[in-house]
């Protein structure tokens, strides 16, 4: 009777997991195969129709050692399809009949008393070189672009010096505001 028990709880645990489809079929490549793409190229971000496009992507263009970096980096890939299943619980309200002609009005935010133009920042990313030679530099630009924090990883592909020297000084705050990760553990001694 026991092991009927812990085999009938088993099989429930089993059975309540879902099911897992590693890129769903958006139809980009056959898109893709009407246009001049050629294979191993980025396509154009005009023509990403999904987020796991990116993904398709990033497999399709990356070295096997650079993707399977940025792969696995998501811890065993909980937090990896954690991040393309949250997309699907997102739930909309739609709001009828609302005036959304001020809408940017709303977006801008302040942090730490720097202005930035909307309340998202690039977060730290190690190692950029794997995706692009330009690396971290290709972040501050597009921070700088759009007016939005940039937060340099403390594994970074360029140097301090590197992405200080590619800030630009025409944004919200004047010259570019970017932070840089902090971690504890680089020169902790451990003890035991």
């Amino acid at each position: 009777m026991r092991s009927f028990i812990t085999i009938s709880s088993l099989v429930s645990a089993v059975l309540a997991a879902e099911p897992w489809l590693e890129e769903p079929d958006t139809g980009l490549v056959n898109y893709l195969a009407s246009t001049n793409y050629t294979e191993n190229s980025l396509p154009l971000l005009k023509d990403m129709r999904a987020v796991p496009d990116f993904d398709w992507a990033a497999e399709a263009y990356l070295g096997d050692q650079q993707y399977s970096f940025y792969r696995t980096a998501a811890a065993g890939e909980w937090s990896y399809r954690n991040n393309l299943d949250i997309w699907a619980k997102i739930k909309f309200r739609t709001r009828m009949l609302n005036d959304v002609s001020k809408l940017n009005e709303t977006l801008p935010v302040t942090f730490m008393g720097y202005n930035f133009s909307a309340p998202i920042f690039i977060a730290p990313a190690a190692r950029g070189v794997y995706g692009n030679e330009r690396a971290e530099l290709n972040f501050v630009d597009a921070a700088a672009s759009e007016n939005i924090l940039y937060t340099a990883s403390i594994y970074a592909s360029k140097s301090i010096e590197e992405l200080g020297a590619q800030k630009h000084n025409d944004t919200m705050n004047g010259p570019q505001v970017a932070f840089q990760q902090v971690s504890r553990y680089l020169h902790y001694k451990k003890t035991y």
